[in-house]
């Protein structure tokens, strides 16, 4: 037979302090709730896309992933206090769940605010593409001597062809060949000394996330395998200091553009330009 539970005497009421486990569970249990039915909308969705039910799948994803932000953005409050400075130490300052969130004049209105560097990492860049402010903030930048870099995904790599795979709501390569070449018509609109400053480039690596820089601060996207870009959850990213010298996720973001471009990607010019303009995927 079990021994009886001694309990410490407390005076006149004696109480079982919960352990740190039931403490955590019963101060985030609605939260990690909403975060478990988040995982579970995401991962159907990312089923049904394998099933080829696009809409559902967009539907689902795109649901999961604002419960999975939301609950992380309520557990990162200032409530947990601990936990919310150490999330300001990663120098995040905003969380969008969706990348649709942001207003679309927003993006071009960052872009307006480069004073000395902008660099648009993408797959296709479309959207970009799409926006009729885009080119003259691009010209207007370059005019104030800002310097611009635009990655695409190498629609000849076979990167883009998995991602084409998943991507259901568009041709995806044929969308990347004619983002780059309305990029290259717009380079080559510019006189010399503005072309020096506006560099285009493709890449060969996984497409794991797009990433507006400007300057000193980031908007970052993280796509989501089989489902639309603009799904994609984004994170406002900005450096901070840290005492104990620890890499902030704006130096973490910073070191991997860096390493695309010096180890998987290759600048456009004249030369080769109509390698990826004009695609030997094109049907």
């Amino acid at each position: 037979m079990n021994s009886p539970l001694t309990l410490p005497y407390v005076g006149d009421h004696t109480t079982l302090e919960p352990t740190p486990k039931k403490q955590y569970a019963k101060q985030h249990g609605q939260v990690l709730v909403v975060f478990l039915f988040g995982l579970v909308l995401v991962f159907a969705g990312s089923m049904l896309s394998l099933l080829k039910y696009p809409s559902w799948a967009t539907a689902l994803v795109s649901v999961g992933c604002s419960l999975v932000a939301a609950s992380v953005v309520t557990y990162l409050s200032p409530v947990s206090e601990d936990v919310y400075q150490k999330f300001l130490t990663l120098g995040v300052t905003d969380v969008y769940p969706s990348r649709r969130e942001i207003a679309n004049p927003q993006w071009v209105d960052w872009v307006r605010t480069a004073r000395r560097n902008c660099t648009i990492v993408g797959i296709a860049n479309n959207n970009w593409c799409r926006d009729p402010e885009f080119p003259k903030a691009v010209v207007d930048r370059l005019r104030s001597g800002v310097e611009i870099k635009i990655y695409f995904l190498d629609p000849t790599s076979s990167a883009a062809e998995t991602r084409a795979q998943e991507d259901k709501v568009r041709d995806t390569l044929r969308t990347i060949s004619e983002s780059i070449q309305f990029v290259w018509k717009l380079r080559n609109d510019l006189d010399d000394t503005l072309k020096g400053r506006f560099k285009v480039y493709v890449y060969r690596a996984t497409p794991s996330a797009g990433v507006l820089w400007i300057d000193n601060f980031m908007v970052v996207t993280h796509y989501l395998p089989g489902s639309a870009n603009v799904t994609s959850p984004s994170l406002i990213v900005r450096p901070v200091s840290s005492a104990s010298g620890k890499q902030d996720l704006y130096g973490v973001y910073a070191d991997n553009v860096k390493i695309v471009e010096a180890t998987y990607s290759t600048i456009l010019s004249d030369d080769n330009v109509t390698n990826y303009i004009h695609s030997t995927h094109e049907s």
